[in-house]
């Protein structure tokens, strides 16, 4: 139940802050989540701009045997309240609009 509602809030940030920057889809079970970025954006450097605004958000490329793939970021929730989770959702929202060069959020909560 724990985790379900931490999975939660990480899905409701990334609908209302990260739609068009990372696409986020649930999963049944774990203590983190996979994000996609969209065609182009390179996840290492995608982590280090996280990294930049205090979110860890280890790049998918570190884990490939083979160069190539579509980039994305693993989100971890599993050690972190609904609040925590909503502000570095917020904070990731804007280490990826900087890259893109739009400002970030969607919506207010």
């Amino acid at each position: 139940m724990l985790y379900a509602e931490r999975q939660a809030a990480l899905l409701d940030v990334a609908r209302r802050e990260l739609a068009g920057r990372l696409d986020v889809p649930a999963a049944e079970a774990g203590m983190h989540l996979v994000g996609w970025l969209p065609p182009g954006i390179r996840d290492r450097a995608a982590a280090q701009a996280a990294a930049r605004y205090g979110v860890m958000a280890p790049p998918l490329s570190t884990y490939r045997m083979r160069p190539g793939g579509r980039g994305g970021l693993m989100l971890g929730y599993a050690a972190f309240t609904p609040r925590e989770i909503r502000d570095a959702g917020r904070r990731l929202a804007q280490a990826l609009g900087e890259m893109a060069g739009r400002p970030a959020g969607h919506g207010a909560e």
